[in-house]
């Protein structure tokens, strides 16, 4: 698996947006909109055996993430993912969760 950058905390701005390490696994993905000027800050959880996104967004955000996955070396699509985990019901947090139902076998939380 790729190792995103040299240190942690190195920004890597992308088409998709910025993303962080911000601790060992875990990476801060800020994608942006298309939609509005609001960004998305996404988090993914890297363990040794599993992958949980954090937040996931809007559904229009959706192939910005899946695409930010691949390019810091954590999956190659969305069947990857281990597990959908949403920390409160804000749009901005979990409005694409009606489609992941759709379109991945990963349990929700």
């Amino acid at each position: 698996m790729a190792r995103f950058g040299n240190i942690r905390g190195e920004a890597r701005l992308e088409a998709w947006g910025t993303a962080v390490e911000v601790d060992d696994g875990l990476f801060r993905i800020r994608l942006n909109n298309p939609v509005n000027a609001l960004m998305v800050n996404t988090y993914a959880y890297r363990g040794p055996r599993e992958l949980v996104v954090i937040d996931p967004g809007w559904p229009w955000t959706l192939d910005a993430l899946e695409q930010s996955l691949r390019d810091l070396g954590l999956a190659q699509s969305f069947e990857d993912v281990d597990a959908w985990l949403y920390t409160h019901t804000h749009i901005d947090h979990m409005g694409a969760a009606g489609l992941l139902s759709e379109i991945s076998d990963a349990p929700q939380y």
